[in-house]
């Protein structure tokens, strides 16, 4: 478990690095330290149970698809924009490259 809680962290970190206004979108978003911030850790390791849970699903993508169209809809709502992806995308290779 502290090996999610670090990875997905150490993510979420990265994000902020690469696009500073993202973090806006959180309601983390005016505490002083993110690094220990318990909100953030939970954000944390629950998007990285869904990128595990994606990428065990890539096996049956009839299965997998409408969840992921769900998960779109739903952050849609939080503002989230179409150039987003990239930034998260970058984030997470890099997060996977580190280990």
């Amino acid at each position: 478990e502290s090996d999610i809680d670090a990875l997905g962290v150490k993510f979420f970190i990265k994000v902020f690095e690469i696009a500073p206004p993202a973090l806006q979108l959180f309601s983390f978003r005016n505490e002083t330290s993110l690094h220990d911030n318990p909100k953030l850790r939970q954000h944390a390791v629950h998007v990285m149970r869904t990128v595990g849970q994606a990428v065990a699903g890539l096996t049956d993508v009839h299965t997998l698809l409408p969840v992921l169209q769900a998960l779109g809809t739903k952050h849609a709502g939080y503002a989230v924009q179409p150039e987003h992806f990239a930034v998260v995308g970058k984030a997470l290779l890099w997060t996977l490259e580190q280990g």
